[in-house]
């Protein structure tokens, strides 16, 4: 989770679903769109504080 974190949210959630691991899991099936919505998030205000 800490890779996801630090930028690898889209790759492992990606992989996951091609090979179906840990695909059981709450944790990881719920925490990786989170990442990547928060990393969205992040990146959108970042691009509205600097053209602002």
């Amino acid at each position: 989770m800490l890779t996801a974190f630090c930028g690898g949210a889209i790759p492992m959630l990606i992989t996951m679903k091609i090979i179906h691991h840990k695909t059981q899991h709450n944790k990881f099936m719920l925490g990786l769109p989170a990442i990547i919505l928060i990393h969205l998030i992040a990146a959108i205000g970042l691009m509205y504080m600097r053209y602002c």
